[in-house]
C-alpha cells in the first residue's frame, strides 16, 4: 500500500500498536552525560530514552556495543 509517511503514522498512532517516547529534559541530561562513542548525537538520545525507560533497545548498530550502559538492555547484536 503506497500512502504518505504522515497518513501511515497517524494510521499507527491511533492504532495504539507503538508507544510514543517524549524526550524529557531527564533524557536529554542523560544523553548528554553519555561517552561519546557514538558521534550521532540521536542515537545517544535514543540510548538515553531506553535507559530511562528500563526498556530493552534493538539496534544493530555495532557502535551501540561500546556502551557498558546498556549491557542487558542492548538486543539485536551478539
Amino acid at each position: 500500500m503506497n500512502m504518505p509517511f504522515s497518513e501511515w503514522l497517524q494510521q499507527v498512532y491511533d492504532a495504539d500498536i507503538l508507544h510514543f517516547l517524549p524526550v524529557s529534559p531527564w533524557i536529554g541530561s542523560m544523553a548528554v552525560g553519555l561517552p561519546e562513542h557514538h558521534k550521532d548525537p540521536q542515537d545517544r538520545i535514543i540510548i538515553a530514552t531506553a535507559l530511562y525507560h528500563k526498556a530493552k533497545l534493538l539496534s544493530m548498530d555495532a557502535q551501540f556495543l561500546r556502551y557498558r550502559e546498556l549491557e542487558g538492555v542492548l538486543i539485536g547484536l551478539s
